[in-house]
């Protein structure tokens, strides 16, 4: 594997996911909602928001032809944030500490020992078995419940095989890739994970005959919110960065990463955050209707 850069921005896990660990994501914060809230939310926002700039008309008259469409994978393309709860729910009947937390409590601090890990786990310093066995020591440790080696070894087997029962993509995505192919446009996805992990996910949610590139920090040497990785994803698909749009959920690590590489880049808000610069992205909070999507990523 090759080594991430050690000194990349650290991932905040207040502004969106960030690093992935397989089967594993940061959930975005919830705060007081309750999980009917968080929906009916996402319900309620699904028009698209387009950044408060007076220069806006203008970018789009003089915008290049569109050439290639960038995705993040977790949370964007793959419904992670499904199979992680499903994965959570499975196991929480196994322990008496577990069964006294919220799921929004569950995801918050599963999240955040994903985080601790995976850079490890990129970073070539631990294996990505080690990583899910410490991680579910470590989750119940924070509980109060101590637990063998082999034992968190099973609980993370069990998480696993949930998570990977109901692969799913993102409502929109496998409709929203098609109609970017048959309009010619290339599609790459930039994520931050190892490629087999990802290839996986390619194939169970269906998504592996749209996709011309598979952009991930593994093989570049270097994670999101880097340029390098995203000077990699138009150097394989053959395009400038002023004909390509970047989409994904993470404020911190899509949005701000392909700004910095002189992308364009459109900001998949799922949970209702507040926008932290509409001058800088398009907003949208799903990724249906197509036809508005494809409006926006396309003029």
């Amino acid at each position: 594997m090759k080594p991430i850069h050690p000194h990349l921005p650290a991932a905040n896990l207040l502004t969106a996911p960030t690093l992935f660990l397989d089967d594993s994501i940061p959930v975005v914060p919830h705060k007081s909602k309750s999980l009917s809230e968080s929906t009916d939310a996402k319900a309620a926002k699904s028009k698209c928001n387009w950044p408060k700039s007076s220069a806006w008309p203008e970018t789009i008259h003089k915008r290049a032809p569109l050439k290639a469409a960038l995705f993040d994978m977790d949370d964007t393309l793959f419904d992670h944030q499904h199979s992680s709860r499903q994965g959570l729910t499975a196991i929480q009947p196994s322990y008496l500490c577990l069964q006294q937390k919220t799921l929004q409590e569950l995801e918050r601090d599963h999240g955040q020992l994903i985080l601790d890990l995976h850079t490890l786990v990129l970073q070539g310093i631990i294996t990505l078995q080690e990583a899910r066995t410490r991680r579910f020591q470590r989750l119940l440790a924070r509980y109060g419940e101590t637990i063998s080696t082999e034992a968190a070894a099973v609980v993370a087997a069990h998480y696993r095989e949930a998570y990977q029962s109901v692969r799913r993509p993102v409502p929109g995505a496998l409709a929203l890739l098609q109609a970017l192919k048959e309009r010619q446009v290339k599609i790459g996805i930039v994520t931050n994970n190892l490629a087999a992990e990802q290839q996986a996910k390619l194939r169970d949610c269906g998504l592996e005959p749209f996709t011309d590139a598979l952009i991930v920090s593994e093989h570049i040497g270097v994670a999101k919110p880097h340029p390098a990785i995203f000077e990699a994803a138009l150097g394989q698909l053959e395009c400038a960065a002023s004909e390509a749009v970047m989409i994904g959920d993470s404020w911190e690590v899509d949005i701000l990463g392909a700004h910095q590489a002189g992308i364009r880049a459109i900001w998949l808000n799922r949970y209702g955050q507040p926008c932290p610069n509409p001058a800088l992205a398009a907003e949208v909070h799903s990724l249906k209707p197509i036809d508005t999507i494809l409006k926006i990523i396309t003029t």
